[in-house]
């Protein structure tokens, strides 16, 4: 599984986007495109799944689909 780290992601996040960094290794690299799900953590125990709205180079939006709370150490 992938895993993409945000820390200022929290529960009450409806939609999310990368910085051009991240949304350029998501749309370039793992080729991914809209309606793709991604697994982002905030490293504080949750576990958020995300389908992507829009797969930008420069700004990839996505919607947050769950979240689930886990042991932070069931990421490692």
């Amino acid at each position: 599984m992938q895993l993409f780290y945000n820390p200022s992601l929290d529960n009450s996040a409806n939609q999310f986007s990368f910085n051009k960094e991240e949304s350029k290794h998501i749309v370039k690299v793992l080729r991914k495109k809209e309606g793709d799900e991604l697994h982002i953590t905030n490293g504080r125990g949750v576990l958020f799944t995300a389908k992507i709205l829009v797969a930008d180079i420069n700004k990839c939006k996505a919607s947050i689909i769950s979240t689930q709370k886990r042991h932070p150490k069931m990421f490692r």
